[in-house]
C-alpha cells in the first residue's frame, strides 16, 4: 500500500513537472531563435565568453581577428599542432603571447618550435596566452587546464595586463566569482540563452563575468572599459601581488618538474632611443627580482628587438602600441632558444630553485611614490601601460 501511494505521488509530480519542462524547452528554443546574446569582446577583436572562475575565456571554434584566422580548442586555448615530440613548451601571457592579429606561423609559440628545431631540439609548442589575462587568471588557467597538458617548460610573458589601469582589481572580481551561487549562475549563462535573457531582463545592470556594462549595454572585458577614478598607480594587479604571482607560477612549475624562463615583453615606447621612465618599470624590476630569487633566466624583449635592428614600425602591428609582428616573434624565439641552449636545456631542466620561501617582499616603486607625493615623475612624463589585451 505504501509503495502504491509513493508511486502515485511520483506520477503526480511527473505530470506537474512535465508542463514546466516543456515550457523551459520552448523558452530556450524561442530565445535561441529570437535573441542574440551580446558577446564579450575587447580591443583584440576576438569573441570571448564568460568563465565561471577566470572571468572570461576564448570561445572554442574558428575565429578571425584583424585579418588573421585562428582556432580555439575545447579547453579554450589557441589550437597548436602536436607531433608527439618528446618535449612540450607552453607560452603564457596575454594577447601579445596569444598572437593577436597573427596567423599561426607568425605566433611566438610556432616560431619557438622552429628556433628550437634549428638547434636540434624537437619540441611541441603551445600557448596558454589569452587576451587580457593577468597573472591572477594565468594561475587559475594552469591549475584548471595548463598542467594537464604536461609542459616541460614554461615561457612566462605576463606583464602588460597586470600593469593596466582598467578600473578594477582582478583579485576582487575573482573573489566574487567564488561566492556561492555565482559559479552556478555563470555555468547556466554558458549553456542557456533563455537563462541569460531572463537574467538580462531582470537586472539590466547585472555584471557579466563580474565586469560592469558599458554605456551602450555592451559587455566589456576590462581593457575597453573606461578606468574608474583612482590613484595614479591603481593597477589590475598591484605590484606586490604581481611579484608573488610570478613566484607562485614558478612554485607550480617546481611541483610539476617543469622548467621556466621569463620573456620581458616590449612595446613601441620601450624601443624609443631614450626610453622614458614609467610606472611599468617596477613591474619589470619585480620580474627580474623573482627570476633572480629562483635562478630563472630572463630574456628582455627590448634588448632582443634592438639587437635585431628592428624599428617600432617593423616590430609591431600597424597603429598598434604593443602587439608584435611575426618578425618580432621570430627574434624573440631565436633569443629564447639561444638562452635555453646556453643554459643547457633540455639536459638541464631549468626547474626553478625550490629553496627560497614565497616572494612576499614589497618591490620598490620610485615612480609611483613620486606620483603619489605630487612630484614630477622620473625621466619625463609617466606613461600608462596602455590598452594591452
Amino acid at each position: 500500500m505504501r509503495s502504491r501511494r509513493r508511486h502515485r505521488r511520483l506520477r503526480r509530480l511527473a505530470f506537474a513537472l512535465l508542463p514546466l519542462l516543456l515550457l523551459a524547452v520552448l523558452a530556450e528554443l524561442a530565445a535561441r531563435r529570437a535573441w542574440e546574446p551580446p558577446a564579450l569582446s575587447g580591443s583584440s577583436g576576438m569573441a570571448l565568453v564568460p568563465h565561471p572562475t577566470r572571468m572570461w575565456a576564448l570561445g572554442p571554434g574558428e575565429g578571425r581577428a584583424f585579418g588573421a584566422r585562428y582556432r580555439v580548442d575545447g579547453d579554450g586555448l589557441r589550437a597548436a599542432p602536436s607531433s608527439g615530440a618528446p618535449l612540450r613548451v607552453m607560452t603564457l601571457g596575454d594577447s601579445s603571447i596569444f598572437g593577436h592579429g597573427l596567423s599561426d606561423p607568425d605566433t611566438l609559440h610556432a616560431q619557438l618550435a622552429e628556433a628550437l628545431a634549428r638547434r636540434g631540439i624537437a619540441a611541441d609548442t603551445l600557448t596558454g596566452g589569452v587576451p587580457g589575462y593577468s597573472t591572477e587568471q594565468t594561475l587559475l588557467l594552469m591549475e584548471e587546464i595548463g598542467w594537464s597538458r604536461r609542459p616541460d617548460l614554461l615561457v612566462i610573458g605576463n606583464l602588460w595586463s597586470d600593469h593596466n589601469a582598467d578600473g578594477f582589481r582582478d583579485r576582487e572580481l575573482l573573489d566574487r566569482l567564488s561566492r556561492p551561487g555565482r559559479r552556478a549562475d555563470l555555468a547556466l549563462r554558458r549553456v542557456s540563452f533563455a537563462w541569460r535573457w531572463l537574467r538580462d531582463r531582470m537586472s539590466p545592470t547585472a555584471r557579466e563575468a563580474g565586469l560592469p556594462r558599458a554605456a551602450d549595454g555592451a559587455l566589456p572585458v576590462g581593457w575597453i572599459q573606461e578606468p574608474q577614478p583612482g590613484g595614479p598607480c591603481d593597477r589590475r594587479v598591484p605590484l606586490a601581488d604581481y611579484a608573488a604571482n610570478l613566484d607562485r607560477l614558478l612554485l607550480q612549475a617546481i611541483d610539476h618538474g617543469a622548467g621556466a624562463i621569463f620573456l620581458a615583453p616590449c612595446n613601441r615606447l620601450r624601443l624609443e632611443p631614450e626610453t622614458p621612465s614609467s610606472t611599468w618599470d617596477a613591474y619589470f624590476q619585480a620580474m627580474d627580482a623573482v627570476a633572480a630569487r629562483r635562478g630563472v633566466p630572463v630574456v628582455d624583449g627590448r634588448d632582443v628587438l634592438l639587437a635585431a635592428g628592428l624599428s617600432a614600425d617593423a616590430a609591431f602591428l600597424p597603429g598598434d602600441a604593443m602587439h608584435p609582428r611575426g618578425v618580432a616573434n621570430a627574434a624573440y624565439a631565436e633569443a629564447l632558444a639561444e638562452a635555453l641552449s646556453a643554459a643547457g636545456w633540455p639536459s638541464r631542466r631549468l626547474v626553478p630553485d625550490p629553496g627560497p620561501p614565497l616572494f612576499d617582499e614589497v618591490p620598490p616603486d620610485a615612480q609611483c611614490e613620486r606620483l603619489r607625493r605630487g612630484e614630477a615623475p622620473l625621466g619625463g612624463a609617466a606613461r600608462p601601460g596602455g590598452s594591452a589585451p
